[in-house]
Parts: structure tokens; sequence; C-alpha cells
């Protein structure tokens, strides 16, 4: 097996983007909580309102959008 060499910027890459998934997963399990907190008729609610979209979900999925950038710059330098 050949031994990959990496460079300071994909060392630096691969820390932001392992601190960037520690964010989601801890993002993921604050969303898991909430929702097991809450009821249907909440639950329902929640979802309902999903038609008016707010400045937290097209953030998000800017953030989202990112991220999968610096993956693929990540993976393409790592190949």
């Amino acid at each position: 097996m050949a031994r990959t060499v990496l460079t300071d910027e994909e060392k630096k890459c691969i820390k932001a983007l392992a601190l960037d998934i520690a964010d989601l997963r801890k993002q993921i399990d604050q969303l898991a909580e909430a929702l097991s907190k809450m009821n249907d008729k909440q639950f329902k609610e929640a979802f309902a309102a999903e038609d008016k979209v707010d400045v937290t979900e097209k953030q998000v999925d800017s953030y989202q959008l990112s991220l999968q950038k610096k993956m693929d710059t990540a993976e393409s330098e790592l190949r």
C-alpha cells in the first residue's frame, strides 16, 4: 500500500472538514433531541410552517453547499 503524503494545505482542509463534521453531528443530535420532545401536534405544526422559508433555512442550505464544496475540493486534492 502506498503512503499518501499530505501538504500543509491539505492537512488544514482535512482539519477544517473534521471540525465541520463534528459541528454537524452536534447540530443533528440537538435536532434529534428537540424532535423527540415534540408531540404529534407540534411536529405537524412545525412542518406546516415549512412553506415559509426563513433565513435560517437559507443559511443551512448555504452552509451545506459550502461544506459539500470543501469536501469535493479536499477529495480532489487527495487524488
